[in-house]
């Protein structure tokens, strides 16, 4: 039964579960690189960074124990709107006055909307080290477009564009560090919030 495929999926080691297609990691990544050229990402840009690549199987649990889907509202908003939040809120604000006035008469974004994502998205840079929160994103990316069948699509795109972001020399794959889902920085945008923004 569907139940039964399903409960056995959840008992698979990650890759197992998650990896739906036909072909290996390195048959997906060597026919990838056909996309990647038509994209006008060099060939050297794409050997220097998928070939030896390793997916991060690692994150297929982590798509589907996303906490936004996990916990009611109440509890999401609860551990997020923090005692620690608001009062670190407040300290980064102060000294990102200067930062936070120009963004304001620059952008004409409001400063608290600016620190509520920040707050949110990173705690204000806090988890941006940490490898419990944070992992490199290239990887991630592509177990994503390889390895998640709902949405492959859509994870092929960002490995596309995190690999125009390489080859442009905005950044360097060993210091692209994000969330699971590939999203980058302080402020957790995807490779293509990147490159538009």
């Amino acid at each position: 039964t569907a139940g039964t495929a399903t409960l056995l999926a959840g008992s698979l080691p990650a890759p197992a579960a998650a990896q739906s297609a036909a072909t290996s990691f390195d048959q997906w990544r060597a026919s990838f690189k056909a996309r990647a050229l038509r994209r006008g990402i060099s060939e050297a840009t794409y050997d220097r960074v998928m070939n030896g690549l390793k997916p991060d199987t690692g994150v297929y649990a982590l798509q589907r124990a996303q906490p936004e889907f996990q916990e009611a509202l109440w509890q999401y908003l609860n551990r997020r709107v923090s005692d620690w939040r608001i009062i670190t809120g407040r300290q980064r604000a102060a000294e990102q006055k200067t930062l936070l006035d120009r963004i304001e008469r620059d952008y004409r974004v409001d400063r608290f909307i600016v620190m509520a994502v920040w707050g949110i998205e990173s705690s204000y840079g806090e988890v941006i080290d940490n490898p419990k929160y944070m992992r490199p994103v290239l990887p991630a990316l592509a177990a994503l477009a390889w390895g998640e069948p709902r949405r492959r699509a859509y994870w092929e795109q960002e490995l596309l564009n995190a690999l125009v972001i390489v080859d442009r020399g905005w950044g360097d794959p060993r210091r692209m560090i994000g969330s699971w889902a590939g999203a980058m920085g302080h402020t957790q945008w995807m490779p293509e919030v990147w490159l538009n923004m």
